[in-house]
């Protein structure tokens, strides 16, 4: 059931007067890495931790230039390639330790490196500080050392994008992780708000934490994802996770309830499964994509042929719907206080009135609390009276304070 059927049933009489909007979604282009020099300074930094995660490596430390406040700085992991050096953004990450010994902010981070970038069997990086223009980088790298393994028949790569918690699905993911150890691995993309998948230790199971939604492009290609699993058990009204899976070409599989059993019906860019046998029948639908892959890659197709729907087209038509709404109302708000007159300019209008609309407000408070006060009333009250020296008692309310 969708939202405005939902609302129908108890308001029928709103059934045309509701118009539906379609969300649009997109990545943030990266903007192409640009830099003037590179200069080796004294960057003083340290990796606290290096975790093989499924193609990629997760490394996580602190590290700032010597003799900077770290306030108009980034950090970047820099990697040395066959082709040359390549620069990967990082996250950051609070450290609360620095900032109470060193006095020292925003120097933690914690970065994806993807397999791929290894030179040989050695991936040679190390923390860089962009300021302004310039790089600022140590004179030593970190080297790490891959192992290679014996190639082996490729499993389907599964993957769980976005926070997880008990509504959107944990309890259902735990079991179907447990119900399937071989052929398939599973990967989370997130945080875990479900403390029974928060502590699961499998050998084909592998939890990357938080991302930013620009990183997620890198992890999904990095780790071969085949399908991505949203498994909601509560009815959603969009869902941005199913539009990052559809906007990086994964076909998907969902619990068919609100919008995404909706959307992905009607786009058919994957498999639905209900809610009453949702664990036996994805494990039974993982067994039957790894036996006949020609299924899966019948519905990648049908997903790279899709028309993403952008931010430009959503707001466009808010921009019609609002001014729709406008053209009914506008008389109606202008008997209204200044303040309503200047919240609807600015919806209607855009960023252009938000400043004024929001010094108005505070200056309509501002105003509240002068008529309110002592001084005003008894300012108001001595003006009013015919007698010798009002000028004086003037200044004397004056001076207390509101």
């Amino acid at each position: 059931i969708t939202v405005k059927e939902n609302v129908c049933s108890f308001y029928p009489e709103y059934e045309n007067k509701i118009s539906v909007i379609e969300h649009g979604y997109e990545f943030r282009k990266n903007k192409k890495f640009e830099f003037n020099e590179i200069h080796i300074a004294k960057v003083n930094y340290y990796i606290d931790d290096v975790i093989l995660l499924g193609k990629t490596l997760k490394v996580s430390g602190w590290a700032y230039l010597d003799g900077d406040d770290s306030g108009n700085t980034k950090i970047y992991l820099m990697i040395k390639t066959s082709t040359g050096n390549k620069f990967v953004s990082t996250v950051f990450k609070e450290r609360g330790d620095l900032l109470v010994k060193a006095g020292k902010a925003n120097v933690g981070f914690e970065g994806f490196i993807p397999l791929e970038d290894a030179v040989g069997n050695t991936i040679d990086y190390m923390p860089v500080v962009k300021k302004g223009v310039d790089i600022y980088c140590p004179s030593n790298s970190q080297t790490y050392r891959l192992k290679i393994e014996p190639r082996s028949k490729r499993n389907l790569n599964v993957a769980f994008i976005g926070g997880i918690n008990k509504e959107k699905g944990g309890e259902l993911i735990y079991n179907i992780i447990k119900a399937k150890k071989h052929g398939v691995n599973w990967f989370s993309f997130g945080t875990i708000g479900y403390a029974d998948l928060q502590g699961l230790e499998q050998d084909n199971y592998k939890s990357f934490g938080t991302y930013n939604a620009e990183e997620l492009p890198l992890l999904l290609n990095a780790n071969k994802i085949d399908v991505i699993c949203i498994l909601s058990i509560w009815p959603e009204t969009f869902s941005y996770t199913l539009s990052e899976a559809l906007l990086l070409g994964k076909p998907v599989i969902v619990t068919d309830v609100g919008a995404l059993g909706n959307r992905v019906e009607k786009l058919e860019c994957g498999w639905t499964v209900s809610l009453d046998r949702a664990k036996e029948d994805i494990v039974e639908l993982i067994d039957n994509l790894i036996a006949r892959p020609g299924l899966l890659e019948k519905k990648k197709e049908t997903v790279r042929e899709l028309q993403a729907r952008s931010l430009v087209e959503m707001c466009d038509d808010y921009a019609r719907s609002y001014g729709n709404f406008w053209t009914v109302t506008k008389e109606k708000a202008y008997l209204g206080s200044a303040a309503n007159r200047i919240l609807l300019e600015a919806f209607v209008s855009g960023n252009k009135y938000i400043e004024l609309c929001e010094k108005n407000i505070n200056y309509e408070k501002e105003y509240k609390k002068i008529i309110n006060s002592f001084s005003y009333r008894l300012s108001k009250k001595i003006s009013s009276l015919r007698i010798p020296g009002r000028e004086t008692l003037w200044q004397i309310a004056n001076k207390n304070t509101i």
